[in-house]
């Protein structure tokens, strides 16, 4: 089972370092498990289901759970070990 740290909360396409990688500059492929229940990173008593992604680049594969929060804002958690 993976753990999750808060990466942070951007509007899409903004800017976000997930691994070293922006996620909006790779395509994401749903990750073969289900969601997870994550609180939001500067809410925590909200709590989302977040599809967990990954993308894969020359540096490797990076799994990470996004939610969209509100329109068009985003929630980004990167997997731990």
């Amino acid at each position: 089972m993976d753990t999750w740290e808060a990466v942070g909360v951007v509007a899409e396409g903004q800017q976000i370092s997930i691994s070293g990688l922006n996620p909006w500059s790779f395509d994401w492929t749903r990750a073969s498990v289900p969601p997870v229940e994550l609180p939001h990173p500067q809410y925590q008593t909200q709590r989302h289901h977040m599809r967990v992604f990954e993308i894969a680049s020359e540096v490797g594969t990076v799994r990470f759970a996004a939610v969209e929060v509100s329109a068009g804002v985003w929630a980004f958690y990167q997997a731990g070990a």
